[in-house]
């Protein structure tokens, strides 16, 4: 198993590299804001929010509310749509005067190589991922719902809002690199919960490297592209592709 993280770390990394270097330029920077703390204050504030979420998410209903996964799963889209899409849509339009095209949600896309490569590089990593690593089997609804709650809302919170205000307070390329900081921090308590399970510290470290890079190149996807829903396809093919192919197979 951890060579077939190894394995796809290796081309994580030529993404990350290609799209660095060879694919698509920095557009026009978003414009700077003079109280940057306050900019700061509401990433960290978003952060420890969701963790605490996740905390409880995967800690605690599991153990006060033994159902199935799906089930609790759920349970919880209300919550989410509430705290993490719609309240702070709300506050970062009402607050910061922010419209709807710097928060990636339009038509259009700045870069179009950037968006190709970027789907067709995920693409090959979830048929790697198929290949090489468990597939879970997920229906159809659950697929619909993934994509709504694992794929378009941790883009909208970590790039829509957490990378723009960050843009706005550090510049591009810090953003990019703080985001990816705080992306991969908050998916500690599921490491931990996963360490717990398989007891293979090295494949989670490993893992914890990987979900690093991948947030580092959906920041900078994001960024180059200024279109969320390139990196919900990109951040879906990730996660679900293997379960995609499950899903296709069974039907046929």
């Amino acid at each position: 198993m951890s060579v077939s993280l190894i394995i796809i770390g290796i081309v994580l990394a030529i993404i990350l590299i290609l799209i660095l270097k060879l694919f698509g330029n920095y557009p026009e920077p978003l414009p700077s804001i003079k109280d940057q703390r306050e900019e700061i204050r509401d990433v960290l504030v978003i952060w420890i929010i969701f963790t605490i979420y996740l905390v409880i998410f995967i800690f605690v209903l599991r153990i006060l509310f033994p159902i199935s996964w799906g089930d609790r799963y759920l349970g919880s889209l209300l919550v989410l749509t509430f705290g993490f899409f719609l309240i702070p849509l709300w506050y970062i339009i009402r607050k910061d005067k922010i419209d709807w095209r710097e928060l990636g949600l339009t038509k259009k896309i700045e870069s179009l190589p950037v968006a190709i490569f970027g789907i067709v590089g995920y693409i090959i990593i979830g048929i790697l991922s198929f290949f090489l690593l468990d597939t879970m089997e997920v229906g159809l609804i659950y697929l619909i719902i993934l994509l709504y709650s694992n794929a378009f809302l941790e883009e909208f919170i970590f790039r829509g809002v957490i990378q723009t205000k960050l843009e706005r307070a550090t510049g591009q390329k810090k953003a990019i690199m703080y985001q990816g900081i705080i992306f991969v921090l908050i998916h500690i308590p599921y490491d931990i919960f996963l360490y717990s399970i398989m007891g293979d510290l090295l494949y989670v470290v490993l893992l914890f490297i990987l979900q690093f890079i991948h947030g580092l190149i959906y920041g900078l996807i994001f960024m180059k592209t200024r279109n969320l829903f390139v990196n919900v396809i990109c951040h879906f093919l990730t996660n679900w592709t293997g379960a995609t192919i499950l899903l296709f197979l069974q039907i046929l």
